[in-house]
């Protein structure tokens, strides 16, 4: 009688093996799961990190341009207030000018309305003597163009001063 030899059942042995290789495969599947959670975790805290960073120097910049806006404004005030102080300055300085000038040209046609009355005496006393007729009247011309011309000038130099007010 032939010795028989007990085989084990194939079935069992490859379902056995399969097992064997599904848990292996489940235990890899877990390490990387495990890996894969640990670099995303990290990757993560790096982006996080990178997004705090662009954060705080975003916050800084607007800190940056507030004080750099409030510098500009403050000196743009302060210029403003010394063109202001300037420009006051210098009209109260044509004001004393225009009235200094207006009392001078005042004081010259006060005195030319002496002269041309002085002048006009003269006239009449030479009408009356006919003394030199024609070129006395020559003059007289000449001298009261020459009164004509300083009270225009006279006139513009008051009206100057009246806008300069």
């Amino acid at each position: 009688m032939p010795v028989e030899e007990s085989k084990p059942d194939p079935t069992v042995l490859t379902t056995e093996a399969l097992h064997r290789e599904v848990e292996q495969m489940h235990r890899e599947l877990a390490a990387l799961r495990e890996l894969l959670e640990v670099k995303m975790a990290e990757r993560n805290r790096a982006v996080d990190q990178l997004f705090a960073l662009v954060e705080d120097r975003r916050v800084e910049q607007k800190q940056d341009v507030g004080r750099n806006v409030d510098a500009a404004l403050a000196a743009a005030k302060e210029a403003v207030a010394k063109t202001e102080t300037s420009t006051a300055k210098q009209l109260e300085q044509l004001q004393e000018t225009f009235a200094t000038a207006l009392r001078a040209v005042t004081s010259a046609v006060d005195e030319l309305k002496d002269r041309v009355g002085a002048v006009e005496s003269s006239i009449v006393g030479l009408a009356q003597n006919k003394l030199g007729g024609k070129e006395t009247l020559s003059g007289v011309y000449a001298l009261v163009a020459f009164l004509a011309a300083v009270l225009v000038i006279g006139g513009a130099v008051a009206a100057a001063g009246a806008f300069g007010k």
